[in-house]
């Protein structure tokens, strides 16, 4: 047998046994992961629960007229809002810009950015 048909038997021997346990592993790693996947358990409420409200409405709420807000809600709205804004304009975004001489170094400044 000539030495090159002997390299590329190996080459192909090698570059298959390499292949077939890549292949191996990955079918390994997806049998292990179908086996201890979690399953969904199916929640049955009991039988006898009565479905209970997550809050307790007010039989008898006072009568007020549409559009009527009291004045301590909109001075809580107001002061809500003004802490807002006020902790926006405490940080504002902060921007940089980056300029580079033109020459020979300017491409691996450039590059060294991204």
């Amino acid at each position: 047998m000539s030495e090159f048909l002997q390299a590329v038997n190996v080459t192909v021997l090698g570059m298959g046994l390499v292949f077939a346990s890549l292949g191996l592993l990955m079918l390994i790693m997806m049998g292990l992961l179908w086996a201890l996947r979690e399953r969904p358990q199916p929640s049955r409420p009991p039988a006898e629960a009565e479905p209970v409200a997550p809050f307790k409405l007010d039989p008898e709420p006072e009568a007020r007229q549409p559009g009527e807000v009291p004045g301590e809600v909109v001075a809580a709205i107001a002061v809500a809002v003004a802490v807002w804004k006020e902790r926006q304009a405490a940080h504002p975004p902060q921007t940089t810009v980056v300029t580079f001489a033109p020459g020979a170094a300017s491409w691996r400044a450039l590059g060294r950015l991204s």
